[in-house]
């Protein structure tokens, strides 16, 4: 991937954490998933998807983590996961054709599949691959700008544990023309990012891919260093 200054990072992080304290919240990171499903148990979404459920999945500490935002009283208010995909000469397109089967049934199958046609952008896409998915802010607290702060962190903490060549995740349609997607950090928006032979049964199929390559992450941290980020949305 493109050189960064970790000096910028660091101070990008500070940033972020400070603004997030200077609110009444407070950051935490782990490894354990499962711990992660012990805390959130009693959330408005009280559980991962299938992507980071224990149930279908066992990352070791170097494959995963999570980052949570709670008050100073210990409530969760919101969270966010990555994990890194190694994908070496594979492309994201080949890698989603035998992954998303195992995730998720199909309609009127056991299992979705992906059509043959895909967006030409996934075949460009290999290497040191991260994705960032479930994140969730507590209804109480989507005023406050935690879900712009923790996506933000997680993906200067991806950079700086994994060094990856792309970092990407899904959002719904409906979220990306309103005020709350410009604040999460992704360059890369792909209407449509996936298309399917066998729709998902108990997803969206309509979902668009965010993301941000190597040079996008290095200029997140300039962006945030060179100008206070407006945490006034989440």
């Amino acid at each position: 991937m493109a050189g960064f200054d970790p000096y910028l990072l660091r101070e990008a992080w500070a940033i972020l954490r400070d603004d997030l304290r200077e609110k009444g919240y407070h950051i935490r990171r782990g490894v354990c998933f499962e711990e992660l499903e012990s805390r959130i148990a009693k959330s408005e979404k009280p559980k991962l998807t299938e992507h980071f459920s224990t149930e279908k999945n066992t990352y070791t500490p170097t494959q995963a983590f999570w980052l949570y935002v709670e008050t100073s009283a210990g409530e969760i208010v919101a969270r966010n996961a990555v994990r890194l995909d190694d994908l070496g000469e594979m492309t994201l397109v080949d890698y989603w054709r035998k992954y998303w089967k195992r995730c998720y049934p199909g309609v009127d199958n056991p299992s979705a599949e992906l059509a043959n046609r895909q967006p030409r952008f996934g075949k460009k896409i290999t290497g040191r691959v991260c994705y960032q998915g479930d994140l969730f802010v507590e209804p109480g607290h989507r005023e406050a700008g935690v879900g712009s702060a923790i996506t933000k962190l997680l993906q200067i903490d991806a950079l700086d544990e994994w060094k990856p060549d792309y970092l990407y995740g899904w959002v719904a349609p409906k979220h990306i023309g309103t005020r709350l997607f410009p604040s999460y950090g992704f360059r890369a928006v792909h209407a449509r990012g996936i298309h399917w032979e066998i729709p998902p049964s108990t997803i969206d199929a309509d979902l668009t891919f965010v993301g941000n390559a190597a040079d996008d992450l290095a200029d997140l941290l300039l962006e945030i260093t060179t100008s206070r980020p407006s945490l006034e949305s989440t």
